[in-house]
């Protein structure tokens, strides 16, 4: 019951009401998310958001996304 519990409250945590679905970040502070809803070939649309420290958007822009989430972003893990 509690795993039931718990896998439920996660869900809702990572629920967002933009029509995306948080799914984690790495450690250079990179979001990312699955945009719904899915395409027309049955995959949701993988996204990231590059951190954002406050000042100019286009000097915060990091272009460092670790292989893993890469692979993630491709749909190929």
């Amino acid at each position: 019951m509690f795993k039931a519990l718990s896998k439920m409250l996660r869900s809702i945590d990572k629920a967002n009401h933009n029509g995306k679905l948080y799914v984690g970040k790495d450690s250079y502070g990179n979001m990312f998310y699955e945009l719904t809803p899915m395409t027309q070939g049955g995959r949701r649309k993988r996204i990231y958001e590059p951190p954002n420290d406050g000042t100019d958007p286009q000097l915060s822009i990091t272009q460092e996304v670790s292989a893993q989430w890469r692979s993630w972003l491709n749909g190929t893990r």
